[in-house]
């Protein structure tokens, strides 16, 4: 099966034959579920020779599912949500760049929370027919919010500052799709390009 590909006949360029297999039918859905986690502890760590003291753990948790329907054939609108949590306590940290600029962060404390919701279409390019190999591109708008806290303990006193995010963006997202089972795929993307607009709301006590 083929979709058909629309394109203008010129004089001074050489008709190009275009196939566009099917790769997905209409009427399916697609459901997928990503999942990230990450966990770190350090004691006295070095990093490039300028971070010299850094004793803490670092967490970070993802989740993002989301669900489609094709209603033609390589084409689908869909739903994307994603939860993102990052959580970092920092017993010291002490940033030496030079004999004349050095940074003493003391206790820290950071706690990072985001949602997002976009709707995204995506329309697909099947390479071949087998189909199980196809381009995409996909097209988002996503909403996001969220908080982020940030503690800092030195010898005057424990600073907290609280950041309200919330976030409008457009973006465009390429990749690649593999069928690696008759109804499981493996995907790839990259975001090359997008609008964002972020408003963020800052207070500190």
């Amino acid at each position: 099966d083929t979709v058909p590909v629309k394109q203008r006949e010129s004089e001074r360029k050489r008709k190009r034959m275009i196939t566009n297999y099917r790769f997905v039918a209409k009427g399916d859905v697609a459901v997928g579920f990503a999942i990230s986690f990450a966990n770190y502890n350090t004691d006295d760590s070095q990093f490039f020779g300028m971070i010299e003291d850094f004793s803490g753990q670092i967490s970070a948790f993802s989740t993002k599912p989301f669900v489609a329907y094709f209603y033609a054939p390589n084409s689908c609108l869909g739903v994307k949500y994603a939860n993102t949590k990052i959580d970092a306590d920092l017993s010291s940290l002490y940033i030496d760049i030079d004999e004349d600029l050095n940074m003493d962060f003391g206790k820290t404390g950071f706690a990072y929370a985001l949602n997002s919701v976009a709707l995204i279409h995506r329309s697909y390019v099947g390479l071949d027919r087998g189909h199980r190999f196809g381009l995409f591109n996909e097209t988002a708008l996503e909403y996001s919010w969220g908080d982020m806290d940030y503690t800092r303990t030195l010898t005057a006193g424990l600073t907290e500052t609280n950041t309200q995010i919330q976030q409008l963006r457009i973006g465009l997202n390429p990749g690649l799709s593999v069928f690696v089972m008759d109804k499981f795929t493996v995907e790839a993307s990259v975001g090359i390009a997008g609008f964002k607009m972020n408003r963020k709301r800052q207070t500190t006590n």
